[in-house]
């Protein structure tokens, strides 16, 4: 009885051992598009390998950490092609709903928003939300949000209001949203510069190789549970 109880103990140690090492590290970033100065476009480098909250006259929020392994990328895109008009969303301060300090697309008609989260090798992006507002604090009805990674489509909301008016924003959340390969893309704002995005969190997320020492242990505890439950079939 006290070999089966030792065995016991052993296993749940090796599980409780495992999955803290097959937990893959979390950080995140929110980009909230505080650029200190006043700017008519978001900078290309702003949101690239965030390590602090701070970065010149950049700000960002802090989730569960930082994501020095994603770098960002801002363009306007036509509606008719897919083509990037430029590389940039532009920059306003106020009247977005109830947000302060958002991007929206830099034309108003036949054109999209678009921010690409680029991981670096042995990384991927975890979306965790973000917020949409119309201007002049108002709603703007038949918009779209597509999020997609280099394999295809991850999620895609048609046909919906954002909401500005009261003022007031939309927020979206996502759980376990995670590039499969490649970079991950949000586009919203078709045919309209009056929709801004705003607080854009995101996770770097990597596996964590269990070590040879590790697995060696955790085969020997496996086989002294099975060697116990033998020998407890022998003795009944």
């Amino acid at each position: 009885m006290q070999t089966q109880s030792r065995t016991q103990k052993l296993t749940t140690m090796a599980l409780i051992l495992f999955g803290l090492l097959a937990t893959a590290p979390v950080q995140a970033t929110i980009l909230t598009f505080d650029l200190g100065n006043p700017a008519n476009a978001i900078p290309a480098t702003y949101g690239d390998n965030v390590t602090s909250t701070t970065n010149g006259p950049f700000s960002y929020g802090m989730g569960n950490g930082f994501t020095p392994n994603i770098t960002t990328d801002y363009a306007t895109r036509a509606i008719a092609t897919g083509d990037i008009d430029v590389n940039r969303l532009s920059w306003w301060n106020s009247s977005y709903g109830d947000l302060t300090n958002v991007a929206y697309p830099s034309y108003n008609s036949r054109f999209f928003g678009e921010v690409t989260l680029t991981p670096e090798a042995g990384f991927a992006v975890k979306l965790n939300g973000f917020d949409l507002a119309g201007w002049p604090q108002a709603n703007y009805a038949g918009q779209t949000i597509r999020i997609f990674d280099d394999v295809g489509m991850l999620q895609e909301f048609t046909n919906f209001t954002v909401l500005g008016a009261g003022p007031s924003h939309s927020p979206f959340s996502f759980t376990d949203l995670i590039s499969r390969s490649g970079s991950l893309r949000i586009q919203y704002g078709f045919n309209s510069w009056n929709v801004g995005i705003d607080n854009i969190h995101f996770d770097q997320v990597s596996p964590v190789p269990i070590p040879g020492a590790i697995l060696l242990f955790g085969s020997g505890l496996a086989a002294l549970a099975a060697f116990g439950r033998l020998k407890k079939r022998m003795t009944a």
